[in-house]
């Protein structure tokens, strides 16, 4: 039988001071800002940052930013925790070849991603280039594009650069709210 629609958003738990970490399923999120209050909420469907952190992470290693920082690399594979939420990878296994990938098709610099459509709607991509690693003035051009074998739940992003020959340093830059 159905139960009807969800209104919300619903307070789940009141106290004098809420702390913990509570986990949701896919498509609601739980905000304990208020420290008095918990409040679920419903997102539409994309998981939260914050919520595919309380699934990979042990309450403990919330706790150490070593461990569960958007920079972290716990599994040693060379992609932070906050681009393994993005490309859909498990932050504690290490996977090759899920990440970025460069390439300068017609000698044009290209980075392309392949990102879990649902994480696109949480973070903020942008391609950059510059001809020192601590600037980075030049935005790259960003198009989506469907490869010639999609992959389903999937959104590849391309970065172009504008300066071909020229050497310069890429990178992606994945930004997210704080969890």
């Amino acid at each position: 039988a159905e139960l009807g629609t969800f209104v919300g958003p619903y307070v789940i738990a009141e106290g004098t001071s809420l702390t913990g970490t509570m986990i949701v399923p896919i498509g609601y999120v739980v905000d304990i800002s208020s420290g008095t209050q918990a409040i679920l909420t419903k997102t539409g469907g994309s998981e939260t940052y914050a919520a595919w952190l309380a699934t990979k992470f042990s309450a403990g290693e919330l706790l150490n930013p070593v461990i569960s920082g958007p920079q972290a690399d716990p599994d040693g594979d060379g992609m932070g925790n906050l681009l393994e939420f993005v490309v859909g990878t498990e932050p504690k296994t290490p996977e090759q070849g899920k990440g970025p990938a460069y390439t300068t098709p017609s000698g044009i610099p290209t980075i392309t991603l392949a990102a879990k459509t649902t994480s696109l709607s949480q973070v903020t991509v942008t391609g950059e280039s510059g001809i020192d690693l601590i600037n980075w003035p030049d935005a790259m051009t960003l198009t989506s594009s469907t490869p010639e074998t999609p992959i389903a739940g999937y959104t590849t992003l391309i970065f172009t650069g504008t300066v071909a020959g020229e050497k310069r340093f890429y990178r992606l830059e994945i930004v997210s709210p704080t969890p």
